[in-house]
């Protein structure tokens, strides 16, 4: 999408929030390779879990009990860390996947074009990239699901430290909106995968990522999950807004082909039926 220059520059400025290390000048500390920084960008995520498991294996060391890390608190605040880094991380696993096509029929990477798709280089991208889809993203997703689940379970039997533990999960939604953590952390791959699927195609991400926007705000909407009232009203508001905004996008996308025609139709005649 052509946006407009006011936008990018915004945009810009947001794109700080991704955690993305290639916008802190890490080129100037590790060199201009975008297969190292790719590579080191995937492995810092489990090394500050790795990190903090050393910060509680010293702490249980120490004479002082007081000063002694519970295992409960540890791991919810693991749990609270995969939250906040989940949108970051998912992004950053799915970029050796978006490959855009050039007019001379290669493909290279979205995020590093110097990279061509299908090179030795891409390779191991991609398999750094697949490791932490596999094991942090689609694992901490299959977990949360897990402990959602058992979670009522647990509360009823009396399981109170199991309980703490999951605490990054619950904390911030109304007790008969315990589960709603799960779909609002799904909301980040679901975002990525039309950029995976349809990297060459604006109208294809445009149309499933306001799909999937208006209907994480239903779900919103119906359940009103979080504690604070005013925040259901703010989710609800950005929800209805960013749904505006794609929708204005789509004023923005170059010329459809022949292609995104016959799609365009196809979804229309979906949508008629």
């Amino acid at each position: 999408v052509d946006w407009p220059d006011a936008l990018v520059d915004m945009f810009g400025v947001v794109q700080l929030l991704l955690f993305d290390l290639d916008n802190f000048g890490f080129s100037c500390v590790v060199g201009s390779s975008p297969v190292v920084r790719y590579v080191i960008s995937v492995g810092f995520f489990p090394a500050l879990i790795a990190y903090i498991g050393m910060c509680f294996v010293i702490s249980r060391a120490q004479p002082n009990q007081r000063l002694r890390w519970e295992v409960p608190k540890l791991l919810s605040t693991l749990g609270q860390f995969m939250q906040v880094g989940y949108s970051p991380m998912t992004t950053l696993a799915l970029a050796p996947f978006m490959c855009y096509q050039h007019p001379t029929g290669l493909r290279s990477m979205l995020k590093y074009p110097s990279i061509l798709c299908g090179s030795d280089a891409h390779g191991a991208m991609l398999i750094a990239g697949l490791l932490l889809l596999v094991f942090f993203v689609l694992g901490f997703l299959t977990l949360c699901c897990f402990l959602a689940h058992k979670l009522p379970a647990w509360s009823v039997g009396g399981k109170a430290l199991r309980v703490r533990a999951c605490k990054f999960l619950i904390f911030r939604f109304r007790l008969d909106r315990w589960w709603y953590g799960v779909p609002l952390l799904a909301k980040g791959p679901l975002m990525s995968l039309p950029v995976v699927l349809a990297t060459d195609y604006p109208p294809v991400q445009t149309t499933f990522v306001q799909l999937f926007i208006a209907l994480y705000l239903v779900l919103q909407v119906v359940s009103w999950p979080w504690k604070t009232p005013v925040l259901n009203a703010i989710d609800a508001w950005i929800g209805v807004s960013l749904v505006m905004l794609i929708n204005n996008a789509s004023l923005l996308v170059p010329d459809l082909g022949t292609s995104m025609l016959i799609f365009v139709d196809m979804a229309n005649s979906g949508l008629d039926v």
